[in-house]
């Protein structure tokens, strides 16, 4: 594959998407800046159509994000001018980096870091994004997806023959696929994907900037 459809490509990409992406790009989180470089990622991985793998920064943003906030909120009060007992709190705070999303999401929400509303839409997204994806659970993915995909089979050899003998084509065989045959499943966790990405990535940015006025 040459360099220039990769070139065009991506100068195409941010062409069309950087306009709408620019607040996000142009916005920085105060009191969480170590989520900086996540989100440029994620940011860049959507303006170039990357949605899969978007969202799966995403679902680390998210479990980083809950971390850092309780983290933060532990520290609350404490800096560097005492560095004795800032050094206290850092240490106890390690105790936050061991929590499933499970614990996180409950001690953000007892902690007031996130709302019962939030709470509840990242353990949505908890069960139906962030495990599927992290699991590859391709039935989770595409849900709603129907049972079978309808499909024509046909041999290019017969075509080929057909047309230099100058005979009707014929009606192509028509054929039933399920849908998690592995290359339609996969189709259509791309398709989710996209329709997923900057949606997922843009409720879970609000709920970071929420929590910064907490902490």
């Amino acid at each position: 594959m040459e360099r220039e459809i990769f070139t065009k490509g991506f100068i195409k990409s941010v062409d069309e998407y950087f306009e709408s992406l620019r607040p996000f790009y142009d916005h920085d989180l105060r009191y969480l800046p170590e989520l900086a470089t996540l989100k440029f990622e994620i940011l860049n991985c959507l303006m170039l159509g990357f949605y899969q793998a978007s969202i799966c920064t995403t679902n680390h943003f998210v479990e980083r994000m809950l971390k850092l906030s309780l983290m933060k909120n532990h520290t609350k009060g404490y800096n560097y001018s005492d560095m004795e007992t800032y050094t206290v709190k850092l240490k106890e705070s390690k105790k936050f980096d061991d929590l499933t999303l499970n614990q996180s999401l409950a001690l953000a929400l007892e902690k007031e870091l996130i709302s019962n509303e939030q709470y509840e839409y990242l353990k949505k997204i908890k069960n139906h994004i962030r495990n599927p994806y992290s699991h590859a659970h391709i039935s989770k993915i595409t849900q709603g997806a129907p049972e079978s995909v309808k499909m024509f089979r046909f041999s290019f050899d017969d075509i080929k023959s057909r047309l230099g003998k100058n005979e009707n084509l014929g009606k192509p065989e028509s054929i039933e696929i399920p849908s998690y045959s592995p290359a339609i499943a996969q189709f259509y966790q791309e398709h989710v994907s996209k329709l997923l990405g900057f949606q997922y990535f843009r409720n879970v940015y609000a709920i970071a900037r929420d929590i910064e006025k907490k902490i």
